[in-house]
């Protein structure tokens, strides 16, 4: 059971193109829930989530020609989204490293 509720989008187009790309596919990564310290995640992702800004009045904006104010929102929402996902990841992956014994560089400016 999940506590979230997930966003969607159904999107109409008349026009369908096929696109190809020539760029290698990935193989699928298969995530080890079962060894991840999930009371860790949790606990990190609702920190870092409940610092986001929900733009309310931009979700829930029906109006077909919609400000572009509401389109900078909605931009911010989904960066910050991402965002609390890399922090979250990289909390637990410094985590991770530090119970094994690895040594953990936390210089931000590396690419």
């Amino acid at each position: 059971m999940s506590d979230h509720y997930a966003i969607s989008c159904l999107v109409h187009t008349d026009n369908t193109q096929k696109v190809q790309s020539s760029a290698p596919s990935k193989k699928a990564v298969k995530l080890m829930w079962d060894k991840a310290d999930l009371d860790l995640y949790r606990s990190v992702l609702q920190l870092q989530l409940s610092r986001i800004t929900i733009p309310t009045d931009a979700l829930l904006c029906d109006h077909c020609m919609c400000s572009e104010q509401h389109e900078l929102l909605l931009d911010k929402y989904y960066n910050d989204i991402v965002n609390c996902l890399a922090t979250v990841l990289a909390a637990l992956a410094v985590a991770l490293l530090t119970k094994t014994g690895c040594s953990v560089n936390t210089d931000t400016n590396l690419p």
